[in-house]
């Protein structure tokens, strides 16, 4: 990795920290960081560089990850089973792994492969209809199955 630029400007009123660099596969690259005033700037500059030069280019980028690399990424990382230590401190993890999986799992059976930038307030207000209802608004499967199924049976049951 290089670093081709480091600079400080004024945009619209504010002070940014700017450092342009070239990743190992010789792709181009900026950081820019917002700061109080122009000495913030400096010193944000100067602990951008530090920190691209020890742990490397941003990894993630948002517009490029979907909802399942996100998803898999929390049940392998966050949502694991808890770990204790010997006074009975939660170190690691969840207490209750499968309410975190299921809530997990119905929103990858609903957006898929779904690039997480373009989950919108729009997007959310279509899974909450979709929740709500039952349905799944690409292939008009039954989200809640067990519920309809009961329903049709307690009101079956009551009729007899």
């Amino acid at each position: 990795m290089k670093i081709l630029s480091r600079t400080t400007r004024k945009i619209n009123g504010n002070w940014y920290a700017r450092v342009c660099y070239e990743d190992d596969n010789g792709k181009k690259a900026e950081l820019l960081r917002g700061a109080e005033g122009k000495s913030d700037a400096e010193n944000l500059k100067a602990k951008l560089v530090t920190e691209l030069l020890e742990k490397g280019p941003p990894q993630l980028v948002a517009g490029k990850v979907t909802l399942r690399q996100l998803v898999q990424h929390a049940k392998d990382n966050i949502y694991v089973p808890a770990v204790f230590d010997e006074n009975g401190t939660r170190i690691k993890g969840v207490k209750s792994v499968k309410p975190a999986h299921y809530a997990l799992d119905a929103l990858l059976k609903f957006y898929g492969d779904k690039h997480i930038r373009k989950i919108d307030a729009d997007a959310l207000r279509d899974y909450k209809v979709a929740r709500l209802t039952g349905t799944n608004k690409s292939s008009k499967v039954n989200l809640l199955p067990s519920i309809a199924s009961c329903r049709n049976c307690v009101s079956y049951s009551m009729l007899r």
